[in-house]
C-alpha cells in the first residue's frame, strides 16, 4: 500500500530531525577539532587575543606571493605536459568542465615528468636552486608554443556554467562551498600536521637545503613519498615554504574540478554537482588537508584522474585515453604502493564489467599495463639507488602491521569499527583518522531505507557501476587490512561513492514538501557556514608564519615550545639530536644540521647495546643539544635508552633547558667532559646551505 500524503510527510518530517541531530553531533564534536593543525574550537575564548596579534598585511602579503609562486609552478607543469597531450585537445565543443579537466591531464603529465627529472639530479645532489630554476623554465619555454592550442580549445568549447543552478537555495549552497574552498588557502599560514613536520615536507625542506633526497627517518613508502617531495623541493627553493604548502591547495581544487568531470560524463544533475561539492566542501578528512605539507592530495589526484580517462576511453575508444589511465594509475601507485590493490581492483573490475571483443580489450589492457609497468620498473629502480633495494618498498610494506599502526582504538576491536564503518568514519574524529567523511551522507542514509526514497534515484548506468565497483573496493579493503580509520587513503573511493550520494539527495530534496525542504537546506547551510567559521578559526589559532628572515614559526603549541630555548642559545652549526616530529621548527641552519635517518638507526642501534654505547654514538655524531619527545623516540625510533641525567656514563652531563626529566617533552643541552673518543662529525656552512661532514 503506497503511503498517504500525510504520512509521507510525517516520515520526512522525522527524516529532518535526524538531519539536524546528525549535524548538531557534527558540530559540537568530530567537527570541532582539527588534529592535522593541532586546533580545537574549545578553544575559543583566545580567538580574538591571537586575531589581534596577528599581522594582518604580512599575511595577506606572503599567502599572495607564495600563491603567485605556486601558480607559476602549477602552469610550468601544465605547459610541459601539453606538448605531450595532443589528442585530448581535439574534441569539438569541449565542456568547460572537460576543457579544466583536459588542463588538470596536462598539469598531470607535466608534473609526473618534473618529479622524474628532479629526483634524477637530487640522488647524487645535484638538487641545487639553480639547476631547478633550468630544469622548470626549460620545461615551460619548451610549451609555451602550444599555448594557442590551449586557447582555441576553450574558444570552441560549449559555454555552459560549471555548475547551473535554478533554485535560491542552490545558489546559496553552491557560492558558500565555493567560499569554503577558497578559505582553506588561509591554512597554509596554519602550522603544519604531526606526519608533514615528520616526514614530508621536513624531508623536502631538507632536500631544498642539502640538493639531496634524503629521509629524516625510515618511513615504510620513503622513496614513494619522494615523488610528490622533489616537487615540494623545487618549489621551496623556487618561491619559498608557503608557496610549496598551496601545492596541496590547489591538487585539492583539480580533486573537485575532475569529480565534476566524472559529474558531466555519468549525467548527475546540476543539483547533484552542487550538492556532490558541499560534500567535498563539508568533508574534514579532504578539506584539512588542502593547507598542509602531506602527500594524500597529490596522490590522489592521478588516481581520479585515471578514472576519469577510465570511463572517458569507454566512449572515445582512442589508444591514448587508455594511455593516460595507464600513466596516472602508474605514477598514483608507486606515490602510494597500496594503490596498486585499491586503484588496481577498480580498474580491473570495471575492465571485466566493460568487457569488449578479446582484440580489443587486449589492445586496451596493453596500453593501460605499459606505462603501468614502466613506472613500477622506474620505482624500483629508485629504490634500488636511494635505499639499496629494488624491492624497499615490499618489503616495508611487509614490516607494517596492527602492532606499530593502530593507536587510536584497541586492535581487537577493529570488528566493531568496521561494522559500524559509515558512523565511525563520519563522528571518529582522531589522530589517526585526521577528520571525516560529510555528516550529510548519515544524515540522509535512512532515506534510502524507504522504498519510495530509493525509487527516486535515477543513477546513469555508468555511475551506477562505478559506484557499486568504488563501493565493493572499499568494503573489501577495511575489511581485509587494518588501516580502517584513514579515509584520505581511500579518498578516491568517497569521492566517486559522493557523485551517487549526491544524485540521490538531490532527488530527495525535490520530492519534499516545501516545509521540509527549506528546513533541510537550511541545515544544508548552517553546516556549511559551520566550515567557513570552522577554517578561519583554524587559519587564526594555529597560526605560524614564516618570517622575513625565512625563519619558521609554530606558536604557542605544546610540540614546539621545548624548542623555544634550543632556538634561543644554539650557535650556528652546532647539532641537535632531534628525537621529535616537530624538527621543522628549529631554526633553519639548526634543521639543516639535525639528526638524519641513518644516524637514527644507528643511535637505535646503539641504544640496544648499553647506555655507555648510545652516548658515545651521539658524541661520536657531533650532537651538543637534545629535543626529546617521549611517543616520538619510542614508537617511531624504537630507541631502548632515554636521554635522561641518571643514566649518563661519567663524562657526559645534561643540562635541562626545559620540561620535566621523566616528562613528555624536554630539552638539554650536552656538556662533554674529557670523553673517550674525538667527534667524527660537524656541520658546516658550503655551497649556499649547511651540510653535515665527517671530520678529517
Amino acid at each position: 500500500m503506497k503511503p498517504s500524503f500525510s504520512k509521507t510527510n510525517i516520515i520526512y518530517s522525522i527524516h529532518a530531525i535526524w538531519f539536524a541531530l546528525v549535524v548538531g553531533l557534527f558540530i559540537l564534536y568530530s567537527g570541532r577539532t582539527s588534529y592535522i593543525y593541532g586546533s580545537s574550537l574549545n578553544n575559543w575564548g583566545n580567538f580574538l587575543s591571537k586575531l589581534t596579534k596577528m599581522d594582518a598585511i604580512s599575511f595577506t602579503k606572503n599567502l599572495s606571493l607564495s600563491f603567485t609562486g605556486m601558480l607559476c609552478f602549477v602552469i610550468a607543469c601544465i605547459l610541459l605536459g601539453s606538448i605531450f597531450t595532443k589528442n585530448i585537445w581535439q574534441v569539438k565543443k569541449l565542456p568547460l568542465t572537460g576543457w579544466l579537466c583536459n588542463i588538470i591531464t596536462s598539469f598531470l603529465v607535466g608534473e609526473i615528468i618534473y618529479s622524474f627529472i628532479l629526483l634524477g639530479l637530487g640522488i647524487p645532489g645535484k638538487l641545487s636552486p639553480f639547476a631547478a630554476t633550468v630544469v622548470v623554465s626549460i620545461g615551460s619555454l619548451t610549451g609555451v608554443v602550444h599555448v594557442k592550442r590551449l586557447y582555441l580549445a576553450y574558444q570552441k568549447q560549449n559555454k555552459n556554467k560549471l555548475i547551473k543552478s535554478n533554485l535560491k537555495a542552490e545558489d546559496v549552497i553552491f557560492w558558500i562551498s565555493i567560499t569554503i574552498i577558497l578559505s582553506t588557502s588561509l591554512l597554509a599560514s596554519a602550522r603544519l600536521s604531526y606526519d608533514s613536520v615528520a616526514l614530508y615536507f621536513s624531508n623536502a625542506k631538507l632536500a631544498a637545503t642539502s640538493h639531496q633526497v634524503q629521509s629524516f627517518m625510515n618511513d615504510s613508502f620513503v622513496v614513494s613519498s619522494f615523488h610528490i617531495g622533489v616537487l615540494y623541493t623545487a618549489i621551496i627553493q623556487l618561491f619559498g615554504d608557503q608557496a610549496a604548502r598551496l601545492f596541496s591547495w590547489m591538487n585539492g581544487v583539480f580533486i573537485i574540478i575532475i569529480c565534476m568531470g566524472l559529474a558531466e560524463q555519468t549525467s548527475v544533475s546540476d543539483t547533484g554537482k552542487t550538492i556532490t561539492i558541499a560534500l567535498l566542501a563539508t568533508s574534514t578528512a579532504f578539506l584539512d588537508l588542502f593547507g598542509d605539507g602531506k602527500i594524500e592530495l597529490a596522490t590522489t589526484l592521478p588516481a581520479l584522474a585515471s578514472v576519469y580517462w577510465l570511463i572517458n576511453a569507454k566512449k572515445s575508444t582512442r589508444a591514448s585515453d587508455y594511455l593516460l589511465v595507464g600513466i596516472f594509475s602508474g605514477f598514483a601507485m608507486i606515490m602510494r604502493p597500496y594503490n596498486v590493490v585499491l586503484l588496481g581492483g577498480f580498474i580491473g573490475i570495471y575492465y571485466m564489467a566493460n568487457k569488449g571483443s578479446l582484440l580489443s580489450s587486449l589492445k586496451s589492457f596493453l596500453w593501460i599495463a605499459s606505462p603501468v609497468t614502466a613506472l613500477l620498473v622506474a620505482h624500483l629502480i629508485a629504490n634500488w639507488m636511494i635505499l639499496g633495494d629494488p624491492i624497499a618498498p615490499i618489503n616495508n610494506t611487509l614490516k607494517v602491521n596492527t602492532d606499530i599502526w593502530q593507536w587510536s582504538f584497541d586492535p581487537q576491536q577493529i570488528w566493531v569499527i568496521r561494522a559500524f564503518y559509515p558512523l565511525v568514519a563520519t563522528f571518529i574524529n582522531t589522530a589517526q583518522s585526521l577528520g571525516s567523511i560529510s555528516p550529510l551522507i548519515i544524515a540522509f542514509l535512512p532515506m534510502l531505507l524507504l522504498k519510495q526514497s530509493r525509487l527516486i534515484v535515477k543513477l546513469n548506468a555508468d555511475l551506477r557501476k562505478t559506484t557499486i565497483i568504488a563501493t565493493f573496493v572499499l568494503v573489501a579493503w577495511i575489511m581485509a587490512y587494518f588501516t580502517v580509520l584513514e579515509i584520505r587513503y581511500v579518498l578516491f573511493l568517497w569521492v566517486i561513492i559522493y557523485l551517487a550520494i549526491a544524485e540521490a539527495i538531490s532527488g530527495n530534496l525535490e520530492q519534499m514538501n516545501p516545509l521540509n525542504k527549506k528546513i533541510s537546506q537550511g541545515i544544508f547551510i548552517l553546516l556549511l557556514l559551520f566550515v567557513i567559521g570552522r577554517n578561519i578559526f583554524i587559519a587564526v589559532d594555529a597560526y605560524a608564519p614564516i618570517d622575513k628572515n625565512n625563519v619558521p614559526h609554530c606558536g604557542d603549541f605544546i610540540f614546539c615550545n621545548f624548542l623555544d630555548p634550543v632556538n634561543e642559545i644554539a650557535k650556528p652549526g652546532e647539532r641537535v639530536l632531534a628525537l621529535n616530529a616537530f624538527r621543522y621548527y628549529l631554526r633553519p641552519e639548526l634543521f639543516a644540521c639535525s639528526s638524519k635517518n641513518i644516524e637514527y638507526i644507528e643511535i637505535r642501534d646503539a641504544s640496544l647495546i648499553s647506555n655507555e654505547a648510545f652516548w658515545l654514538e651521539i658524541h661520536r655524531q657531533g650532537y651538543t643539544y637534545i629535543t626529546y619527545e617521549r611517543n616520538y623516540a619510542v614508537r617511531h625510533l624504537y630507541m631502548n635508552v632515554s636521554p635522561i641525567p641518571q643514566n649518563t656514563p661519567a663524562w657526559l652531563k645534561l643540562e635541562r633547558l626545559i620540561g620535566e626529566e621523566n616528562g613528555s617533552f624536554v630539552s638539554y643541552r650536552i656538556h662533554y667532559i674529557n670523553p673517550p673518543y674525538q667527534m667524527e662529525k660537524i656541520c658546516l656552512q658550503s655551497d649556499g646551505g649547511w651540510h653535515v661532514q665527517e671530520i678529517p
